[in-house]
């Protein structure tokens, strides 16, 4: 007997996302989620801890999801410009609230994010699950 695999339905809905997190920890902690829910699809996560190399990211790959905080400690701006930013190129893209602080998060709301997943690795696996 051969041993089952599990087969995903259908291709990743996100092939291409983009975390923007000042914190390493933080942004390992999205990285390993998501390679929690998409283990066996081909998809690219980029990892960005700064602005300017968040900005570089999106401009040069087509990304569909963005993980995003709010505060960079980045003097060339926050995630709220970062999304504005974003919204600009592409008016359709999928942005998370991913600040630890509700008052960030709302800011971000405000800007376009779709959801607010915090720092909480479940409420992110859980929003994946039933969106991604």
């Amino acid at each position: 007997m051969s041993p089952q695999v599990p087969l995903r339905q259908h291709a990743p809905k996100f092939d291409q996302i983009l975390v923007v997190d000042d914190i390493p920890h933080y942004a390992q902690a999205a990285l390993e989620v998501i390679g929690q829910i998409y283990q066996d699809a081909e998809l690219t996560v980029h990892i960005c801890h700064t602005f300017a190399a968040a900005m570089k990211t999106f401009q040069q790959y087509d990304i569909k999801l963005v993980v995003l905080d709010l505060d960079l400690d980045d003097l060339e701006g926050d995630g709220a410009l970062l999304l504005e930013n974003f919204r600009l190129q592409r008016p359709d893209i999928i942005a998370l609230a991913n600040s630890s602080e509700q008052k960030y998060n709302d800011i971000l709301v405000r800007g376009g994010a779709i959801a607010v997943v915090g720092k909480d690795a479940r409420t992110l696996h859980e929003w994946l699950t039933a969106n991604g």
